[in-house]
């Protein structure tokens, strides 16, 4: 969202704007189609992904899947994001399909629960729809977000996503002759004159 303000009235030139942007992290790695590298973010290869018991980590029909195999009824997929401590961030993404319950959690730490859980029952379904605890908008404590997908008591499960995203909130503002932003407590200010 974009404010223009404008005082007409005075003699000098006086105006305001506001801005209001999101940066996608993830983005073009949480659009899921033929022409999506999974070795550039998904791969279980990645030393920014842990597993525990799959199969694999495919695209399929459109959407990320994730397939347990048949040893354990316990399936898990973590994927370690890089994110700024004390910045604000805010997940989305929808479950596509799935052959049980799966669980979905958002932390500072490696299966942490402490930004949110989301309880996966129903498919397809909007992330939104889910959340058990939490919410899907939360400030950074660390600076890795871990988010994981994992199982309750289903052999051989699988669960597919897409359309996944991790935006960074931020506010830009700026008064003539003055640039401000503000990404949720980090403020500067600098004048335009600074930078001629």
């Amino acid at each position: 969202m974009t404010t223009w303000t404008h005082s007409p009235n005075e003699v000098s030139a006086n105006w305001s704007h506001t801005s209001e942007d999101a940066n996608d992290i993830i983005s073009p790695y949480g659009d899921f189609n033929a022409s999506t590298d999974l070795t550039k973010f998904w791969d279980t290869s990645l030393d920014s992904v842990t597993t525990e018991y799959l199969t694999s980590v495919t695209i399929d029909s459109g959407a990320l899947k994730i397939l347990g195999d048949a040893t354990s009824n316990n399936h898990i997929y973590i994927k370690a994001i890089p994110v700024v401590t004390g910045r604000s961030y805010t997940l989305s993404g929808d479950s596509i399909a799935g052959s049980g319950i799966t669980l979905i959690l958002g932390g500072s730490t490696s299966k942490g629960t402490d930004y949110f859980i989301l309880s996966v029952t129903a498919f397809p379904d909007d992330w939104e729809d889910d959340v058990a605890s939490g919410s899907l908008t939360f400030t950074a404590t660390t600076d890795t977000f871990y988010l994981t997908f994992t199982t309750l008591g289903v052999s051989s499960y699988y669960v597919s996503g897409d359309n996944i995203s991790l935006e960074e909130r931020i506010l830009w503002s700026s008064v003539y002759n003055e640039l401000k932003w503000n990404v949720w407590g980090n403020e500067t200010t600098d004048n335009w004159s600074d930078w001629g």
